[in-house]
């Protein structure tokens, strides 16, 4: 997972391990026609003011109500990418003001023999997921009026900084004259 503003020694994770569903899943119209088994495993990290919860029931993060959620996804209909379905699961356990960090495994387990899954592995936290939702509103409109957008990738912010990045930025805009 990405670095967590909660210290390693402060960490609560809640998991849910290798839950084997039945669901809809897959792009080839073969896939359309019937269930495919699918594994799905999600580790959720607990916000700095939940890191503590001990023997308070009010306090945790409740891993029978991902389940619930997980199962309500896999029977809500066709479902095309491992990669959505990981996307509805991650915002199911953002329901829970508590979760800052989730990591979703969604894994197809009976595509080839001599594979134990296939399917992808989605990382989000919370402060990504509400800029994601903040930003996409923001470039909207900036769309509207005529204006040059310059796109640099998260792990490029995330490896160099934001001091970096702008310092980047700025070069790049006077460069092509922006």
């Amino acid at each position: 997972m990405p670095e967590s503003p909660v210290p390693a020694t402060d960490r609560y994770i809640v998991v849910v391990r290798n839950l084997v569903l039945l669901c809809s899943i897959g792009v080839r119209r073969v896939e359309h026609d019937r269930l495919q088994r699918v594994r799905i495993s999600v580790e959720l990290t607990a916000t700095p003011e939940a890191t503590h919860p001990h023997e308070e029931r009010r306090r945790v993060i409740n891993y029978e109500k991902i389940v619930t959620a997980i199962r309500q996804i896999a029977r809500s209909g066709h479902i095309d990418l491992c990669e959505g379905f990981a996307e509805r699961i991650c915002t199911a356990c953002f329901a829970d003001p508590r979760v800052a960090q989730a990591r979703v495994t969604v894994e197809k387990i009976d595509i080839y023999p001599d594979a134990e899954g296939v399917g992808a592995v989605l990382e989000a936290t919370r402060l990504a997921v509400s800029l994601r939702r903040s930003r996409a509103a923001h470039l909207a409109r900036l769309r509207e009026v005529d204006l040059p957008l310059l796109y640099l990738p998260y792990l490029f912010v995330r490896d160099h900084g934001l001091r970096v990045t702008r310092v980047v930025a700025d070069h790049l805009a006077r460069e092509l004259g922006l």
